[in-house]
């Protein structure tokens, strides 16, 4: 059983608490790797705050923003 079909049992918060955990290790490699090709602690988080900020919108009316919110392609245009 995958996390998200744990999670799956889960409500609201309990959920995004849960798909937080998942993220976290992969969202730290990230920033690591960022930081090792010379970005900046601020860089990185005004850029991920965009890309979030860009996803969010994309899930409320993804026709505004060139990406999917459930697509499998994972190219952002």
């Amino acid at each position: 059983m995958t996390r998200s079909e744990k999670a799956a049992g889960k409500a609201g918060a309990d959920r995004d608490l849960a798909c937080e955990a998942a993220l976290l290790e992969r969202f730290k490699a990230l920033v690591v790797s960022a930081i090792e090709e010379g970005w900046s602690r601020d860089e990185i988080a005004n850029a991920m705050l965009s890309l979030t900020q860009n996803y969010r919108l994309a899930i409320e009316d993804f026709e505004t923003v060139n990406i999917h919110p459930h697509s499998t392609n994972r190219t952002i245009q």
